[in-house]
């Protein structure tokens, strides 16, 4: 028996399963793509709100920079949503060695990190050549788009891909910034058989974009790739830009999309449809706010708690016996 193959991509993947939800014919679509796209970033929005609002884990991404001299403001990525913090990495460890956290506009030292629409503004200056890394909660924003990137360009190496200003699916958001924060997706080279160097097929590449050129549309991933675009006749490559988590959240959005297209049909609700549509979508949410709360298993909430670093104890010394004891 055969199959069909399996959509490309997040967003192929997302409004496949939606239609299928809906029992709507993939020929003469009432919601097509373009009109789904929209209710596919509103939805991703909705979620990541509420998972990080379950307090426990909430998800955490990092920015990269190094300013120059006597710089005064940060453009700050396109997903950002809340700040948590800014600290510098003067050692290399991954540690920060000082951290920034927003003051008071009138205190006589300065406000240090002060939020200005899409911009932070430091005062005083931060030093230049110094690296440091802004810690934020993501937020809803994603110009989600699949398209086409040719890794024999000049630009193209293991940490730069040109984007595709005329994707052909989903839309190009020439605003400075707002790519930062998204996840980029190599899907395959359609121009070569077999996958580029050693590998027998094209290896699927994700990475977080961590800086573009508004001019050029080159931008920066935040670690190489596992291939070298200029070993080999790689060519042109389909890629896809997702949503920070996009994966993770991909039944949740496929339901909660479904829910709204069935609620826009039928208002009154009275097919029933709507209904049952919103109840896969609360299972759906129920598993990933268990997930996310119980994520990091040394404070979640179904860790033991009689072991060392949990908080009902406190750290404890020895194997247990009354005297403590020798680690």
């Amino acid at each position: 028996m055969s199959y069909t193959a399996r959509p490309q991509g997040f967003l192929a993947q997302v409004t496949t399963a939606v239609r299928a939800f809906l029992n709507e014919p993939e020929l003469s679509q009432k919601w097509t793509d373009d009109k789904l796209w929209p209710l596919i970033v509103e939805a991703w929005s909705q979620i990541m709100d509420d998972v990080n609002g379950i307090g426990e884990n909430p998800i955490f991404v990092r920015f990269s920079f190094t300013p120059t001299n006597q710089q005064k403001t940060l453009l700050l990525p396109g997903n950002f949503g809340a700040f948590s913090r800014i600290y510098s990495d003067e050692t290399a460890d991954g540690i920060g060695s000082e951290t920034l956290v927003p003051r008071s506009r009138l205190n006589p030292w300065g406000g240090a990190v002060l939020l200005e629409g899409n911009y932070l503004r430091f005062e005083p200056f931060l030093s230049a050549d110094t690296p440091y890394i802004l810690e934020y909660m993501p937020s809803e924003y994603c110009p989600l788009h699949l398209g086409e990137t040719d890794l024999s360009d000049p630009n193209a190496s293991l940490t730069t891909v040109t984007l595709d200003t005329d994707p052909a699916e989903g839309y190009f958001d020439f605003a400075p910034g707002a790519y930062i924060g998204s996840v980029i997706r190599l899907l395959d080279s359609p121009e070569i058989d077999t996958g580029p160097g050693a590998y027998l097929d094209f290896p699927v590449q994700e990475r977080v974009i961590s800086d573009m050129d508004p001019e050029t549309h080159v931008v920066t991933l935040n670690n190489p790739l596992d291939f070298d675009p200029l070993d080999g006749d790689v060519g042109a490559v389909t890629y896809e830009v997702v949503p920070f988590m996009g994966k993770s959240f991909a039944p949740a959005i496929e339901w909660r999309v479904a829910y709204q297209v069935a609620m826009i049909e039928d208002v009154e609700g009275r097919s029933g449809r709507p209904n049952r549509l919103a109840l896969e979508y609360k299972r759906t949410m129920s598993k990933i706010r268990l997930r996310f709360a119980n994520f990091n298993r040394r404070t979640g909430q179904r860790f033991q708690g009689d072991l060392p670093g949990n908080g009902r104890f406190g750290w404890s010394w020895g194997f247990g016996s009354a005297g403590g004891g020798a680690l």
